[in-house]
């Protein structure tokens, strides 16, 4: 089973005709960058269909489609929440407070399973170790040492070092105790799985009031095709794709873009290149993101960034994805470097040869292969020759390993937690990667424990950039011509906003 779908140009192409979007770019983009919030008054709706898959599990923890991964956030609810700038929202947490290297969550009073029970610290305790061995959380709990239940309310976990935005990695779903192995474990979320296992219902024991949606519609898919018919012809309401894959993401009448944690990134060798900070910037600088953006993502589903820190949570890191891309300007600071000399073809040299760098990509993605042949265009026109190796992604992984490249050209998920240590400081088995500085290191740790702001880490990454961040990916959110509510979407829980709906 593929967890992962992408769209299409031509099925792109057939949805912006259905919504009758004939804006330039530029106003597309404007548009799609603001909340997702539609601005007409919605009929209310009772129900809702969605797509499932019924060969896999509606288990948080082990479900493998995309499709049943998004039911489960209806099912089961975590203890808090990402809102749309990624700022945490108490869930079942009532209260949630970090000191030094610990953190105190204060469960709400009187929570219930679907089946009654109550639910206590130890469901919580047990989840969080599940959590912690599972990809799908894993990487935003790395700092956790230990955890304690000392009472039914209250859970004590303990850090490796301070983190004031640990809070942010309390978002995996919480399960009953002891039905964690099972396909359907016993939940706490808005909604009941019927008997059936084709309807879920309004889970009456929820600690907040329900909204008009009442059942969710469990519509039998076996592909995305099926879905995107579905969507198109009014028998599903809704559809997700965070547009990973190569197949059609579907014919949707609306669609709304959802922020993605997914970051594509040039990873920089820098021992082998012997570029230092001051080189790293000025190769950054010569990356237009904005036209990577909008050339190799189809209508500008990404944005671009110069910095590791999703644009949805920081203004600063969307704002520096202007940078001065005037050829003069960019020329200067080539010359600067020791790169003025030119060959007889016109290439920039150094040590009296040719000034080429190569660029490691991953051949199976189409779309790294077109922001590939953008950044090689881009630094042509500046001298700079790109060397393209497009290799299949086992042997592109192994590359990056042995540390036989110079750049790279590779994505990541970036967890909710401001924790950028695995781009920035990677496991030195792994291949060199990015510079390891220490005093960026010293940075990140008092980001975390409060003694450095979030603006002043920013100005020094921009300082030495240590990778080269393009644009965090987004996805789509796809809905029928019969459907209308009120929809804000998150990449964490697409159905955000249902009570309201």
């Amino acid at each position: 089973m593929k967890i992962f779908w992408r769209m299409s140009a031509i099925s792109l192409a057939l949805i912006l005709a259905f919504t009758g979007c004939g804006r330039s770019d530029t106003q597309q983009t404007q548009q799609q960058s603001e909340p997702q919030v539609s601005q007409s008054q919605p009929e209310q709706v009772q129900r809702v269909r969605l797509p499932f898959f019924p060969e896999d599990t509606l288990n948080p923890y082990t479900c493998q489609t995309l499709q049943n991964s998004c039911l489960t956030s209806l099912l089961y609810d975590p203890l808090v929440t990402l809102d749309q700038d990624y700022q945490p929202k108490n869930r079942l947490a009532q209260e949630v407070t970090v000191e030094g290297a610990s953190c105190v969550v204060k469960l709400r009073s009187g929570l219930t399973f679907s089946d009654g029970s109550p639910l206590t610290s130890a469901d919580v305790l047990a989840s969080l170790e599940l959590a912690r061995q599972t990809p799908r959380y894993s990487a935003a709990l790395t700092g956790v040492v230990g955890a304690e239940a000392p009472d039914s309310n209250t859970l004590v976990i303990t850090l490796s070092q301070a983190d004031i935005y640990f809070p942010r990695s309390l978002t995996f779903p919480i399960l009953q105790i002891g039905t964690e192995a099972q396909e359907r474990p016993v939940g706490c979320g808005r909604f009941v799985l019927e008997e059936g296992q084709t309807r879920m219902v309004v889970n009456e024991s929820y600690y907040r009031v329900a909204g008009n949606i009442r059942t969710v519609e469990l519509v039998a898919t076996q592909t995305m095709e099926e879905q995107s018919y579905g969507v198109m012809e009014g028998t599903i309401d809704l559809m997700y794709s965070d547009l990973q894959s190569d197949l059609n993401l579907g014919l949707g009448i609306g669609y709304r873009q959802i922020p993605l944690s997914n970051m594509v990134y040039l990873g920089v060798n820098s021992q082998r290149l012997g570029w230092d900070e001051q080189t790293r910037c000025v190769f950054s600088a010569m990356m237009d993101r904005e036209e990577i953006a909008r050339k190799a993502y189809m209508v500008g589903f990404a944005a671009a960034t110069a910095l590791p820190i999703n644009p949805a949570a920081s203004a600063t890191a969307l704002g520096v994805a202007q940078l001065d891309l005037s050829v003069d300007r960019q020329n200067q600071q080539l010359d600067a470097l020791g790169w003025q000399q030119r060959d007889s073809e016109g290439w920039r040299t150094q040590n009296g040869r040719r000034f080429s760098v190569g660029l490691l990509i991953n051949s199976e993605n189409n779309d790294r292969q077109s922001v590939a042949q953008l950044i090689k265009d881009s630094c042509a026109q500046l001298g700079v020759e790109i060397v393209v190796e497009a290799l299949p992604f086992e042997q592109f992984q192994e590359r990056i390993a042995q540390g036989q490249y110079d750049l790279y050209l590779g994505e990541v998920k970036m967890p909710g937690n401001l924790d950028l240590s695995r781009v920035l400081f990677p496991d030195p088995q792994l291949g060199p990667g990015a510079a390891d500085d220490q005093e960026l290191r010293q940075a990140h740790t008092q980001l975390h424990s409060g003694e450095l702001s979030q603006e002043d880490f920013e100005a020094m990454l921009e300082k030495k950039m240590p990778v080269i961040p393009l644009l965090f990916r987004r996805g789509i959110f796809c809905f029928s011509r019969d459907f209308s509510a009120n929809i804000v979407a998150t990449e964490q829980d697409i159905f955000y906003n249902i009570e309201e709906w």
